[in-house]
């Protein structure tokens, strides 16, 4: 039992870092894009306090850690895979979820970050890109319908392609019809109910990243 313990609270620490680090170099991406004149901080959500991210990591670290060593015996192959590149992935999903939460942006040093470690990842457990491959051509033509298409354009965003894309190097295809189907069901559920209450109008665009960030975890537990 110690010994999960310590992994656990290893995991914990990690994640905590890497997030406060990836939220730090997300708001210099932002206020590159939004100009000097316009103070960039993040607005008090319950994101911010990665609460969320500290349950996840623990139900991590329960579901995959096992108590038979400690996380310092483990070789270089399964210390990165069940550390190093789960804490990556736990904390860039939480600070991309809180950047856009706050800042409506999901900047790109994170979600290619995310792409660049997910094909790392693949080197690790498969080198089979196809599914990849299959959503990169339905992405394309997403981005090429948007010229033609101003309401989609106003309500789905390049930074939400980006985004997908990144989270295809995690998750198969089914994990990821399944994160995108429930961030979307979820996002329209929660325009339904407080639509009046913040008077909320169909051309209003609401973070999806905090929705696909979620469920991204999710799914990949299960």
């Amino acid at each position: 039992m110690f010994t999960l313990t310590a992994n656990i609270l290893f995991l914990v620490c990690l994640v905590q870092a890497m997030y406060f680090s990836l939220l730090k170099i997300g708001i210099v991406e932002a206020a590159y894009w939004f100009g000097p004149e316009k103070k960039v901080e993040l607005r008090d959500n319950f994101f911010v306090t990665p609460i969320i991210l500290i349950a996840f990591s623990i139900l991590h670290g329960l579901v995959y850690c096992e108590e038979s060593y400690f996380f310092w015996e483990l070789d270089f192959s399964k210390f990165f895979l069940l550390f190093i590149l789960t804490a990556f992935w736990l904390s860039c999903l939480g600070s991309i979820g809180t950047l856009d939460l706050s800042l409506r942006l999901l900047p790109y040093c994170l979600t290619l970050s995310l792409t660049l470690a997910g094909m790392i990842k693949r080197t690790f457990v498969s080198a089979d890109y196809l599914d990849t491959l299959i959503l990169t051509f339905i992405l394309i033509f997403i981005l090429f319908s948007r010229k033609f298409s101003t309401s989609f354009n106003k309500g789905f965003g390049f930074g939400d392609i980006v985004f997908i894309l990144a989270l295809s190097f995690w998750l198969n295809t089914l994990a990821l019809a399944m994160t995108v189907f429930l961030a979307a069901v979820t996002m329209l559920i929660i325009f339904i109910i407080f639509k009046k209450q913040f008077n909320w109008t169909p051309k209003t665009r609401l973070p999806f990243g905090p929705a696909l960030s979620f469920f991204g975890i999710i799914v990949e537990f299960f």
